[in-house]
This record gives structure tokens, C-alpha cells and sequence, in this order.
């Protein structure tokens, strides 16, 4: 295949374009380079899945009296009109390693502002280059990748928009704070930002750099874009971009091969998951299963006619989609409106009535397997492109065809799944019970992270009950919870967790590095903050006599709080289990409430 045959591509030779010192060795090169092209996975932070490939360039080794460089290259042909030629043979390698590779997802491609402002480079030059390589539009992003300031940006404008009419997506590239970039922002209104590698260095620390991507991304939200953090290359950083929102990440540490995976796995995929596991973003019950929603689907094979299934559609106009399959495993889908809305364009009909209908499906559905939790499933299907987000989503069982979900079923699901949590919530302090605790508990052990769980419950308190009313022992339980909230905002991590067991017993899930710092400051406000609590005679003077539950007489200061705290920082299933910690954890409440006054016992979980 040569692309230069194009009318884009072809002008004919650069002959006493460049002075004679230039001429000789970079001619050469023009007319002839060869690439070292890489292709660097963009990892979707919703998911941790591999959203796209970035393509990664140079020159390959050329001798030494050539010294060339990339950079050099292109400001060259630029000076010599010759832009065009050179990226063509770029994107003619690009795209020749792409169809012999086994990558199938979204793929950006560089481009320069040069190449975008050209009028030769059409819709249907594009469309006609794709189509070669077997990629529709919406598997392609042009990404603006030089950093040079044009004075047509408002013409490069207007043909982005027509670009974007037939499909196409737009990236703007190597955003950093040495750029006019608000302004292309506003004018290019791009798909895709790719942040430079210089801003996201050490963003974890650095206030500048955090506070532009704070701009960036609300930016993003109000301006309907997505942003992709270049270079990543320490999990502070990915923390830190996680945490800010940000849509994608790329880099050093995100491409690393897991050594401990059973199958070839992304460590950005392993990173990425765990954190969101670990932040508990969705409040939906891990034990709901696409079981529950999973709904038959109309399959049909790929050469069934578009004519007979706009037959089927109206037919049944309740059906929303059909599955095209090859022996009951899904390679495709038909959404009834869009294949509609394709036949309604002038000559539609014409072009694809008699077609068959693998011509038109959609190749890269939502293929989720049945067992797949609501919340993956959620996650994965709103991080879809937004022209694929209300789809139908096929579910497979062992890769075989079982039916579709919809996006209508899953915020149903969500929505039940939510109210089911609610009536788990204890009614006096809404923090979650036990059904909610155990499955926190299990998500860590599952994450393989080390985590420490503080038991905490209060001493006395059923004498305080007897002696100053149900109605007080409830604001003393609530002043409790408001406590351990607190004090867990101020040293605790952003996952951590907080939970209400019942009556004067709380749980607190935490992955701080303070927990001692944590544990000192709740006893000491709580010992502090509880004497409000007492009539007035008991707040001048220490209480000498309080029974215990069963009525003998203690000494004691008062109500008091006893905290047990049980380390897990081994990561062995044969270990870690929520029985275990539930024993080990016995063990250390018993020797906490042998201390009179408030107190903290520590424990760690070893081997048995």
C-alpha cells in the first residue's frame, strides 16, 4: 500500500527548496525514513483497562554524518512544505505495525497543526486511509501533538468540527504551563487533553503542578473533555491524579507486566483497580451479580442482510438491539436507532439495504462476563465513548452469548442495591452495619493491601443508660460515632471506613500511617468531650461508685472508651480472613476491657 500516490501526499520532489548545506543526507531521510514506532497503553482510571494506544516515535538509526533528529525533520519539511509528505509515511507505518498487531482498541495518531490546516487533507482522503486498514472513524483519535502557536487557529477550528461530523475524535497534546493552551482549548474544544510528563512529575508534592490539574479538570467537566496524564511513573503520583479525577493515565510504572499474574496483565491495570477498590466510590453490594438483570437478546449471524433485520426492528419495535454472533460467541452489535439513523442519511438506504449486516455492527461492543459484579459492570459501562454509553451491554458466559444489560437496568439495580445498603445503615448514627463491614473487610483481604482495624466500644455504658435515660445514652452514642468520624478525617486515609456493629460497639477500617497518633487523640477528646454529658453534681466531682452490667460495684472515672487494635499487614489468604480477624480481634476487646478508664490495646495478626 503507498500512500504517497494521494493527492495529499504527492508534489513531486523537494529539489532547491533548502539551502545546499541541508540537502544531501536529510533528503534522503525525507524521502525515504524509517520509524522505531511504539505503542504506549492509555489506562482508563474508572476501570484500570487499557482505554487506547498513544504512539510513541523516532527516527531510527541513521548515520552519524545524517544526525538527525525527529524535531529537526519536521521543522525541516515544514520550512519546505513538504509536512505532509513526511507524516503520511509516518501514519503509512503506523498504521501498518497497528493491523499487524493484535490491538483492537482506540488508537492516537499524531498529527501536526501543519498537517490539520492543510486543505488537501480532506474528510475523504482520511475515511479512504482508514478504510484500508479496517478502522472506522471512531476508533481514531488525531492528536495535535506540536506545541507551535498558527495563526489560522480559527479555520483549524471550524475543520475539527467537520472532522468530529463524520466521526473523528481530536486530542491536543504536550499540554503544559509554557503553552497558550487555555485559548486552544476554548477554540479547538478538543476530546481529548494530554497533559505533558513535566506537569505530572512529582504532582503528588508539588502545589503548583496539583492546583493546575485542579484547573484542568474542572475545566474538562464544564467544557465536556477528557484528560490524560502523561508519564506516570511513581504510584504517589497515579495516587494523587486518582484522586483528583482525572479520566486516564500513561507512563513507565502503568506499562510494566505484572510478574505475579497468572495471564499477561498491565501493572497499571493491578494499581489502578486496587485504588478504586479501595476507595468504596460506588455504594452498590458486591453480591449483586449480572444474574439479576441479564435479559434475552435476538442473535443473528454475520451475514444476515441489513434488509432483514430493519425487518426484525420493525417487527418488534420494543427491541432496542440485536447480537450478530459466530458459533454463539459475540463479534458484534446493532443498536436499532443508530442503524436507522444510518439508513435516513442521503444514499443510506442505496448503500447498505443489500449489504450484510457485519458492514454496519459496531465491532468493539461491552462484552462483560455473567459473573461480573454490578459495580465493575457499572464502571466499565459508563467509561465507554460517549457515542456508545447508552448501548446495550452483551453478557457472555465463558465467552458464549447469554443476553444483554442496559444501562436503564444497571441505575435500577444500582438504585435497589442502594436501598438495600440503606436498610443496613444503623437508624441512630447512619453509619453501615454488619453486612456492609463484612464485605469492607473482605474487599481488603481481596486487594492484598495491610490494613488495621480498631475495635472501639464504650465501658459503662449500660449504667449510664440506667442512671440518665435512653434519651442521653443516644446522644452519648452519637457523640461517639461524631468522634471516631472525626478524628479518622483528620489522620485516617481517603478509603478508610467507619462502621456501627450496634449499640456501643463501632469499627474503624483504616490504612493510616498515624495510627497510634489516631488512637491517643479519640480516647483523649472522648475522655475530654464525655463529661458534658453527666448532670451537673457529676461534672464538678469524680463518680466513685458505677456497677458494671451486672451491678456490682466498680471504680472508675466514668464512662470511658476501649479501643482494640488489630494490624494485618500480612497479605496470605491462609492468613487474613474475616474469621480470623473476628477471633484475633475477641482476644484484644477482652484484654481492653480489663483496664479501667479509656485505653488502646494493640495486636497483629501472624501465621497460626
Amino acid at each position: 500500500m503507498n500512500l504517497y500516490k494521494s493527492e495529499f501526499a504527492e508534489e513531486g520532489p523537494i529539489e532547491n527548496l533548502a539551502p545546499d548545506h541541508e540537502q544531501g543526507g536529510i533528503e534522503q531521510i525525507v524521502f525515504n525514513p524509517k520509524w522505531n514506532v511504539k505503542f504506549q497503553p492509555i489506562f482508563s482510571f474508572f476501570t484500570g483497562e487499557v482505554f487506547g494506544y498513544r504512539v510513541d516515535y523516532e527516527l531510527a538509526s541513521v548515520s552519524s554524518d545524517q544526525g538527525v533528529t525527529s524535531a529537526e525533520l519536521f521543522s525541516y519539511v515544514e520550512r519546505v512544505g513538504k509536512a505532509d509528505y513526511l507524516e503520511k509515511t509516518l501514519w503509512e507505518q503506523v498504521l501498518t505495525k497497528w493491523s499487524d498487531s493484535s490491538l483492537s482498541s482506540i488508537l492516537f495518531l499524531p498529527v501536526t497543526m501543519y498537517v490539520v490546516e492543510d486543505v488537501r487533507l480532506t474528510t475523504s482522503f482520511l475515511n479512504d486511509l482508514f478504510r484500508r486498514y479496517d478502522l472506522p472513524p471512531r476508533r481514531i483519535v488525531l492528536e495535535i501533538t506540536d506545541t507551535m502557536s498558527y495563526p489560522n487557529l480559527q479555520l483549524t477550528s471550524e475543520k475539527v468540527q467537520l472532522f468530529r461530523h463524520y466521526g473523528y475524535s481530536f486530542a491536543l497534546g504536550n499540554l503544559d504551563h509554557e503553552q497558550p493552551w487555555l485559548h486552544r482549548i476554548l477554540l479547538l474544544r478538543p476530546d481529548y487533553v494530554n497533559v505533558a510528563p513535566k506537569l505530572v512529575m512529582n504532582v503528588h508534592e508539588e502545589r503548583i503542578q496539583f492546583s493546575t490539574f485542579e484547573v484542568v479538570t474542572d475545566l474538562a467537566r464544564k467544557l465536556d473533555f477528557q484528560v490524560i496524564a502523561q508519564g506516570i511513573s511513581n504510584v504517589d503520583d497515579l495516587h494523587s491524579l486518582l484522586g483528583l479525577g482525572i479520566h486516564f493515565g500513561q507512563g513507565s510504572l502503568l506499562e510494566q507486566m505484572s510478574p505475579t499474574a497468572v495471564e499477561a496483565r498491565f501493572k497499571g491495570t493491578r494499581l489502578i483497580q486496587e485504588w478504586l477498590i479501595s476507595q468504596n466510590t460506588l455504594s452498590v453490594d458486591q453480591g449483586w451479580s449480572l444474574n439479576h438483570i441479564v435479559k434475552p437478546v435476538q442473535s443473528v449471524d454475520s451475514h444476515t442482510t441489513v434488509a432483514q433485520v430493519v425487518q426484525y426492528f420493525n417487527e418488534f419495535k420494543l427491541e432496542s438491539g440485536i447480537v450478530v454472533v459466530q458459533d454463539e460467541t459475540p463479534i458484534g452489535l446493532v443498536m436499532r436507532d443508530k442503524l436507522f439513523q444510518r439508513l435516513a442519511f442521503q444514499y443510506g438506504h442505496a448503500l447498505y439495504w443489500n449489504r450484510e449486516i457485519h458492514n454496519v455492527m459496531d465491532q468493539n461492543p461491552l462484552m462483560i462476563e455473567v459473573d461480573t459484579t454490578l459495580e465493575t459492570a457499572s464502571r466499565l459501562s459508563m467509561a465507554r465513548h460517549r457515542d456508545q454509553i447508552y448501548d446495550s451491554v452483551i453478557v457472555t458466559r465463558r465467552g458464549k452469548l447469554v443476553g444483554v444489560i442496559t444501562v436503564r437496568d444497571m441505575l435500577n439495580a444500582i438504585t435497589e442495591s442502594q436501598m438495600e445498603l440503606a436498610k443496613d445503615a444503623n437508624p441512630l448514627t447512619g453509619l453501615p452495619g454488619n453486612r456492609r463491614i463484612e464485605r469492607e473487610i473482605e474487599k481488603r483481604i481481596r486487594v492484598k493491601q495491610p490494613f488495621a482495624i480498631i475495635y472501639a466500644d464504650l465501658d459503662h455504658f449500660k449504667w449510664f443508660n440506667d442512671n440518665y435515660g435512653f434519651r442521653k445514652g443516644d446522644s452519648v452514642i452519637k457523640f461517639t460515632a461524631n468522634v471516631l468520624a472525626e478524628c479518622l478525617g483528620t489522620y485516617g486515609e481517603s478509603g478508610d471506613f467507619i462502621g456501627h456493629v450496634g449499640g456501643d460497639d463501632f469499627i474503624l477500617i483504616t490504612q493510616t500511617r498515624e495510627l497510634n497518633s489516631l488512637c491517643m487523640t479519640i480516647t483523649s477528646r472522648f475522655d475530654r468531650e464525655i463529661l458534658e454529658f453527666y448532670q451537673s453534681e457529676h461534672a464538678c466531682q469524680p463518680i466513685r461508685v458505677i456497677t458494671d452490667r451486672s451491678g456490682n460495684p466498680v471504680h472508675s472515672a466514668g464512662i470511658a472508651i476501649s479501643l482494640a487494635v488489630l494490624e494485618c499487614h500480612t497479605i496470605d489468604h491462609a492468613v487474613v480472613s474475616p474469621e480470623r480477624i473476628a477471633q484475633e480481634a475477641g482476644y484484644l476487646k477482652k484484654s481492653a476491657k480489663r483496664v479501667q478508664g479509656s485505653t488502646t490495646v494493640h495486636g497483629k495478626l501472624r501465621p497460626s
